[in-house]
């Protein structure tokens, strides 16, 4: 992934892959992980090697979901 450095984001929207305002494409997913398993482990993704990117979605303190992005723009 060339994307390592943990950044807070909002305002995530979901969008089809193929509409034109979508950034990135969710290409995997690694279940049962914490936040801060996310932020400590650079190669959680490396599974999915068009993975540019994670995004953590979970609650704080409990477990939740990696998802592996990939640029969508490129096929």
């Amino acid at each position: 992934m060339n994307s390592t450095t943990a950044q807070e984001v909002s305002n995530v929207k979901i969008v089809s892959c193929t509409a034109s305002d979508a950034k990135y494409k969710v290409v995997g997913v690694v279940p049962n992980k914490t936040e801060a398993q996310f932020n400590v482990d650079d190669h959680l993704c490396d599974a999915y090697p068009t993975a540019v990117s994670a995004l953590w979605q979970g609650r704080a303190g409990g477990s939740g979901s990696v998802l592996c992005l990939a640029d969508a723009k490129k096929r």
